[in-house]
């Protein structure tokens, strides 16, 4: 009732169109008399309505409510509710137009546990991947050349070294200037705003920096590759910073049209190499830590012999959590009721071929050499 009692009054200023555009997606939960909580799909969402459409829904909120109305500000929680943590968020008194703080529980999703912490400091590593955390700096200090490419298969930390620039810059740059988000975000914009009949640019007139992951997903879209070389060519002409990452080395880049593929690989170019032993051993071991999981030192071996990349070991790390949530009298884990039908490999097999690949991996060299 409450949300279309609002979504009349603003026709009154936007079209429907526009209204389903920005406003339909909001959830609207009344708190109290005086108190409504509004959630935001996610983080961009919340930015661009910040930026384009806050002071319009407020006065409109004024004049239907009494003036010292109070409404709420917040991303969507998850609907899992086993881990649980405080986060503070804001909200805002009509009558005065100050913003507070408020202590809100909110209940994140599981899958999201291991990305509160991404930053540069906690991005673990060892000598062959100082490259691509050297490089990642860099562009956060605005001084590595554009477009920044890194790449490497799914869960070597391309997420988390784009999340870690992202933190870095936003020590130094406004938000505003800044978008950041996967590539089917950014192609929403794109298509939404065009759909309205603007230019290109028109939602980007004040971002000086994309950071864009997952841009594998522009495979097979021709008319997003297209714009998106039109969007690179804005942002040389406007001396805009671009980081990006993909999931395939250059050699792999088949799926993108020549211009565009020539393009980036006219910036720089940066691998993330798979985590070895040490660095697995290192990152379970600091999860154990932080979580108190009680890993016995050959239950931290076990698990960095068995799983292949970061995103794996966290799937498993998620299952030894819930074993601990559910279970009163934990004192440590049962690793072979835990990893019973959860491999999602076999173990390498140790063998001539194997010891070869790992050592000229190591050594910078062909295995054939």
């Amino acid at each position: 009732m409450l949300k279309q009692q609002l979504r009349d009054l603003l026709l009154e200023n936007f079209s429907d169109q526009e209204l389903e555009q920005w406003y339909d997606p909001l959830s609207l939960e009344k708190l109290d008399k005086k108190t409504v909580n509004i959630l935001f799909p996610h983080q961009l969402f919340l930015d661009w309505f910040n930026n384009k459409f806050k002071k319009i829904f407020e006065e409109k909120i004024k004049s239907f409510h009494q003036p010292d109305f109070i409404f709420l500000y917040n991303i969507r929680p998850c609907e899992q509710k086993h881990f649980q943590q405080n986060k503070i968020i804001e909200y805002e008194n009509i009558s005065t137009g100050e913003s507070e703080n408020l202590l809100h529980t909110k209940e994140p999703c599981t899958a999201n546990i291991f990305s509160n912490n991404y930053s540069f400091k906690n991005f673990i590593f060892n000598k062959k991947n100082q490259l691509p955390l050297s490089a990642a700096k860099s562009f956060a200090k605005l001084e590595s050349p554009s477009p920044f490419t890194l790449h490497a298969q799914t869960g070597r930390g391309k997420t988390h070294l784009l999340h870690s620039i992202y933190q870095e810059l936003t020590n130094f740059v406004s938000k505003k200037y800044i978008f950041f988000g996967k590539l089917t975000e950014l192609e929403t914009i794109i298509n939404n705003n065009a759909k309205q009949g603007n230019s290109l640019y028109i939602p980007f007139f004040e971002t000086r920096i994309f950071i864009i992951d997952n841009f594998q997903d522009c495979a097979g879209k021709d008319d997003l590759q297209k714009t998106f070389i039109n969007l690179m060519e804005f942002c040389l002409e406007q001396n805009i910073h671009m980081a990006i990452s993909i999931d395939s080395a250059p050699n792999d880049w088949d799926f993108m049209c020549t211009k565009l593929r020539s393009m980036l690989e006219s910036g720089l170019i940066i691998e993330i190499k798979k985590p070895d032993l040490e660095v697995k051993i290192q990152y379970i071991q600091t999860q154990n830590a932080l979580f108190d999981l009680k890993l016995k030192q050959g239950d931290v071996l076990s698990l960095a012999r068995l799983y292949r990349e970061f995103r794996q070991i966290q799937g498993i790390l998620l299952k030894i959590m819930a074993f601990k949530t559910h279970n009163e009298k934990y004192s440590g884990v049962n690793m072979e009721l835990i990893l019973k039908n959860a491999l999602m490999y076999p173990p390498s097999a140790i063998n001539p071929e194997f010891i070869i690949e790992q050592v000229a991996e190591y050594s910078g060299i062909k295995p054939e050499d």
